[in-house]
């Protein structure tokens, strides 16, 4: 079987700041290496459990179990413990268990697909780290691509997700930075304004004078750049500031 890295590179390509597209290449790359599951996972600090990015083809019942593991015991798990450790990619089997005394945590998972893979982890420079990986049942076979093509796929592919993740959260990053510091208090406002209270009905709520509740509406105004109060809570719910 043959990989053609070019094309690789062009899908992830097109997939430029879009973590779950990017995320769709990935998988039809693990498919055509034979593989019946794919996940990515991203945190910004090494170790790091439960990070800001997490796709797979994995069952809702996996991700439950898998929460439910304490830090202690998922962290030695012999995956995670290479990945968080190593730069070179591992393919992994029921014997990496084994040998650790881990055979129970194994089964834990096996009926969900994690029966054999292969992984690999990209690191930044400031920490972050993003792991991907391939897996199949137990005893299934990978057919075509040899072990060389496996990990040149992966590397390529790994560093390609981990370019469209970091693009992602650099975004993020800049829009968090983008918006305007508002007061608890001015939230406050905005959010009963959306329930459709007046600034005497606000002030009441909040034990404060009609003229403090306007007071703190015109700041909101003013740092949402926007016309009026119903233009302020509609900038406000578009960004998030309220519910």
């Amino acid at each position: 079987m043959n990989i053609d890295l070019d094309s690789i590179l062009s899908e992830f390509s097109a997939a430029e700041g879009d973590p779950a597209r990017a995320f769709e290449v990935l998988k039809r790359i693990g498919r055509a290496l034979g593989y019946d599951h794919a996940i990515a996972a991203y945190a910004a600090k090494t170790g790091q459990r439960g990070g800001t990015f997490l796709a797979s083809t994995y069952s809702q019942k996996w991700m439950t179990e898998q929460n439910e593991i304490p830090v202690e015991q998922a962290l030695q798990d012999p995956i995670v413990s290479h990945l968080n450790s190593r730069v070179e990619p591992i393919f992994w089997s029921r014997e990496n268990y084994e040998r650790h005394g881990l055979s129970s945590l194994y089964e834990r998972f096996r009926d969900h697909g994690l029966g054999s893979g292969i992984a690999l982890a990209v690191r930044g420079t400031n920490g972050e780290m993003l792991s991907v990986g391939f897996s199949n049942a137990e005893h299934a076979n990978v057919r075509g691509a040899s072990p060389v093509e496996q990990m040149g796929a992966l590397y390529l592919s790994a560093t390609a997700m981990f370019n469209r993740v970091t693009e992602d959260e650099k975004r993020k990053l800049q829009l968090l930075s983008d918006q305007p510091r508002l007061t608890p208090r001015e939230v406050e406002c905005l959010q009963w304004a959306r329930e459709g209270k007046t600034s005497w009905e606000i002030a009441k709520i909040l034990g404060i004078s009609q003229a403090t509740s306007i007071f703190h509406m015109r700041n909101a105004v003013a740092k949402l750049e926007a016309s009026n109060k119903t233009h302020a809570v509609m900038v406000a719910v578009e960004r998030g500031l309220i519910n």
